[in-house]
């Protein structure tokens, strides 16, 4: 496991972190509604652009310090999806089925699961680039459903009221449906690649984490995927 700087959990650095993700997810949603269009729309896209750069900062900077591996730099943990899903809703526009699924998925699974990531980190907080890149990526994505709802009213729903609990059956079978799709293309690929643990398929992350609250492996799989879905 790697670690980044010699802090500790809920130190300043960390604690700063939560709480700038905390501002911006608050921020959007007080003011994002209030705002003109196009300046809602750029700023949008400054958070989209900003979890791409975080993710090519990253790797690159793995690659130079030897640390890259297939085993553990493949964007196939339940927060590189949140990532990738979220760039393509910040960065898109319109109300296409793709994107209202895409968004389904980081407002429901994707954003909850980032701020878990960002309180619980698998790096030492400290003044690092590693621990900068971890904030950055979990603070924007958990952040990302906040910004492109106060900011695009394409993903607003505009079911009438009677509807809306079938609206959410069905965004909820949607989701049970498209998170079992990641967690088998996980698995994939963690049978593909020796070592590899994407999703945390195979057994529990090293570090503290909800999933120690959920039972042994394969139990807390289930219990997971029970839990996260509304």
């Amino acid at each position: 496991m790697a670690t980044g700087g010699s802090g500790a959990l809920f130190d300043v650095s960390h604690s700063c972190s939560v709480a700038v993700a905390l501002a911006i997810a608050g921020g959007f949603c007080l003011f994002g509604g209030i705002v003109s269009r196009r300046p809602a729309a750029i700023a949008r896209r400054v958070v989209g652009v900003a979890l791409v750069a975080n993710e090519v900062t990253m790797h690159v900077r793995k690659y130079h310090e030897g640390t890259w591996s297939l085993t553990t730099c493949l964007p196939f943990h339940f927060c590189d999806y949140a990532i990738w899903c979220s760039v393509y809703v910040l960065l898109t526009n319109g109300p296409s089925v793709a994107r209202r699924l895409l968004f389904e998925f980081v407002a429901l699974v994707g954003s909850p699961l980032a701020f878990h990531g960002l309180l619980t980190p698998t790096l030492q907080p400290g003044p690092s680039a590693a621990f900068m890149n971890f904030v950055v990526c979990h603070g924007l994505a958990f952040a990302a459903p906040y910004v492109a709802f106060s900011t695009d009213s394409t993903l607003h729903l505009t079911s009438r009221p009677t509807s809306k609990l079938a609206a959410s059956l069905r965004a909820t079978a949607r989701q049970i449906g498209f998170g079992n799709v990641l967690l088998l293309l996980s698995s994939v690929v963690n049978a593909l690649v020796p070592g590899a643990n994407y999703m945390f398929s195979c057994h529990k992350p090293n570090t503290a984490s909800i999933f120690d609250l959920l039972g042994p492996w394969p139990i807390y799989l289930v219990v997971m995927e029970l839990v996260l879905e509304p």
